[in-house]
């Protein structure tokens, strides 16, 4: 507790082992599916990239509506809750672009994110639409004030903004010298 608010964890997934319940944190799940994505990607030397990605896409679980979903245990309202637009989200509006390379890691990661529980998103549709703008241009998202603290909060956060900086200027950097190797060729 603190002061009169009291701080819970935000878990990501709950399972029944031997008639016991399990719960994961989005701390622990956002971590392993990070570090698993660093791994994969680091063969295209985007390891940064990967784990940046995998640390953010389950942000807006750090929410109060997600919880009560999650806790409630009702798989009718499975898919409801839009949890992946907020990270995509925050990372076009809370990372400053310096380079092609960090805008090409935003739209990256933009895309990973939003698409991680369906098939990959159209950035642009044959009328030249794009959901995935309008998504994100969303002015009224729900619960994306209230993730963006939880995930960053001291106490039961899951990362740090310094933390998402530094990856984030990394995997800049790599897509930057991606697409350097590709020009050379």
């Amino acid at each position: 507790i603190r002061g009169d608010v009291i701080i819970l964890k935000n878990y990501a997934h709950i399972e029944t082992v031997d008639g016991k319940k399990m719960y994961q944190t989005v701390g622990e799940h956002c971590r392993a599916v990070a570090e698993i994505m660093g791994e994969h990607c680091k063969g295209l030397g985007m390891y940064h990239l990967g784990y940046l990605t995998g640390l953010l896409h389950d942000m807006r679980m750090c929410t109060r509506a997600f919880q009560n979903y999650l806790l409630s245990g009702d798989d009718k309202k499975r898919g409801r809750i839009d949890h992946s637009t907020a990270a995509a989200k925050y990372i076009f509006v809370g990372q400053e672009a310096t380079c092609a390379g960090d805008c090409d890691a935003k739209e990256i990661i933009g895309m990973v994110v939003m698409s991680h529980h369906s098939t990959l998103q159209n950035f642009f549709g044959p009328d030249y639409s794009s959901d995935y703008i309008r998504r994100l241009d969303n002015k009224d998202l729900p619960g994306y004030d209230e993730c963006v603290a939880n995930y960053f909060d001291p106490v039961n956060g899951v990362a740090t903004r310094e933390e998402i900086t530094e990856l984030f200027v990394a995997a800049g950097k790599e897509c930057q010298a991606l697409y350097d190797r590709y020009v050379e060729m």
